[in-house]
């Protein structure tokens, strides 16, 4: 069940009331009482927004973030309730907070934390999430008891400062979007998987591209619009032990639950521009949902979900229609790349490793060239 996140202002309601005091009350319980920076009557403070996190009603998390200038921002306050510590509340938290600041074009985001043993899980979170030691920041000292974390966001349309904060987001995405919902699986309903025009018999490219990077069998890769692809299948006949696949159709993943098995592959069925990677992955892969993206803030969400599910060091293979492939597929527009903007899209984070042309035939015989891509997620400075 899908995690709720929702601004919360004063007056907080009790639970959330009661569960920002026992966050403060561990902090005081591991820290010196001049060590302690866990909000308080900071609460109050207008350049703190502060976040919950429901699952069917139940508050599981608190979070915040503290504007500090245009450029940078502050994660305050993070708390998992007892009961869901280890169950992934606290990664999706902060991947909600970076989110949160890259919408509103901050370019960095900061956060302090205890040294002690209790904290490392907090640590080990943040790290996993990207950040790296700092010097102190905002006021914070240099101290035996307090580490300063920091990590970069990727520079979104619109620059820097351009959105303040406690403003909601440009665009709201809901988590599987009824539209393109039915039309994926009308066409899945109405061709069968062998039929529709994306159809391969083998991923030959992709599983090219991905043996040139030498990964290790145990990378965590996620195929985000795989739909019925067989990619899946020949990475698990590899040996590859982690395998997502992500996609808006019902009917397409119960198609691949029926041939790998409900446990092989972790099957997750999402509207990609609302899903919340719960984790980071080493590969993302993709050949069906980028060059459908004709709207130009459709487009800087993938690309922010892209950095919140890559880990640093990661690898993405995509795969969109070259600058003379169709202008529609499926009924719908797309958008045509060459590899020179299919980078600039991306960005500067990534350094591009491979490009190469491909065409693909569909079913019907008609030929389609594709752009691919190849390219890595630099590590944080």
């Amino acid at each position: 069940m899908e995690l709720v996140f929702s601004v919360i202002d004063l007056p907080f309601p009790d639970d959330v009331a009661e569960l920002t005091r026992r966050h403060l009350q561990f902090c005081r319980d591991l820290s010196p009482e001049e060590h302690v920076h866990a909000l308080d009557d900071g609460f109050t403070d207008p350049a703190v927004t502060v976040f919950a996190a429901r699952q069917a009603g139940q508050l599981v998390g608190i979070g915040a973030l503290k504007h500090l200038d245009d450029d940078h921002a502050e994660i305050k306050s993070m708390h998992a309730a007892a009961v869901r510590r280890g169950q992934g509340v606290g990664m999706a938290m902060v991947v909600h907070l970076m989110a949160f600041a890259r919408d509103r074009r901050y370019g960095r985001v900061c956060l302090e934390t205890g040294t002690m043993e209790g904290f490392a899980p907090a640590r080990e979170l943040d790290r996993n999430v990207g950040f790296r030691p700092c010097p102190p920041f905002a006021g914070y000292t240099a101290n035996p008891d307090s580490t300063c974390m920091t990590v970069k966001l990727p520079v979104l349309a619109g620059g820097r400062g351009a959105v303040r904060r406690r403003t909601r987001p440009a665009v709201a995405w809901p988590m599987v979007s009824s539209d393109r919902a039915a039309h994926w699986d009308a066409a899945y309903r109405d061709r069968r998987s062998d039929g529709v025009s994306w159809y391969q018999p083998s991923p030959a490219t992709s599983i090219e591209l991905i043996h040139a990077l030498g990964l290790s069998r145990e990378t965590a890769i996620v195929d985000v619009g795989g739909g019925a692809s067989r990619l899946v299948d020949v990475l698990l006949d590899e040996g590859f032990s982690d395998v997502s696949v992500l996609d808006v159709s019902g009917v397409a993943m119960a198609e691949v639950r029926r041939r790998v098995g409900p446990t092989a592959a972790t099957l997750i069925r999402a509207d990609l521009l609302a899903w919340t990677p719960p984790r980071r992955y080493g590969l993302w892969h993709d050949r069906a949902v980028l060059h459908f993206l004709v709207d130009p803030a459709a487009r800087n969400r993938y690309v922010e979900v892209v950095h919140l599910a890559l880990k640093p060091g990661g690898y993405v293979v995509i795969g969109v229609f070259a600058p003379d492939g169709p202008e529609r597929c499926s009924g719908l527009p797309v958008v045509r790349y060459s590899a020179d903007s299919l980078s600039e899209l991306l960005g500067p984070d990534f350094e591009v490793v491979a490009h190469r042309r491909d065409e693909h035939v569909t079913p019907a015989g008609v030929i389609q060239p594709f752009t691919w891509l190849t390219a890595r997620l630099g590590m944080p400075p």
